[in-house]
């Protein structure tokens, strides 16, 4: 006659904690252009503006201002990786991303 196997006891809650949560931290690419102030090199070239522009757009509240910034970095200085970037980012579909 088999023998049954007494049930097993469930795992304690307290040897696996729920997970904390993430805390929320700025843009890590904002991040750098306030640290960028604190650099010895700093010069006024069109990239450097520019990038000061696209620090400005990743601040920036919503969508339309972010998207307006980019094209005004990129008017300044169309070697702005960032500024296509951002634009890549917030593109809808890829038709207007090509754009």
């Amino acid at each position: 006659m088999p023998v049954s196997k007494k049930p097993r006891r469930k795992a304690a809650t307290a040897a696996f904690p729920a997970p904390r949560a993430t805390p929320v931290l700025p843009d890590r690419r904002a991040m750098e252009g306030h640290l960028a102030a604190f650099s010895a090199r700093r010069s006024n070239d069109a990239i450097d503006q520019a990038q000061d522009i696209m620090y400005q757009a990743w601040d920036a509240a919503n969508r339309r201002q972010r998207v307006a910034l980019a094209h005004r970095a990129l008017s300044v200085s169309p070697l702005c990786a960032d500024a296509y970037n951002l634009l890549a980012e917030e593109a809808g579909n890829a038709k207007e991303a090509k754009n």
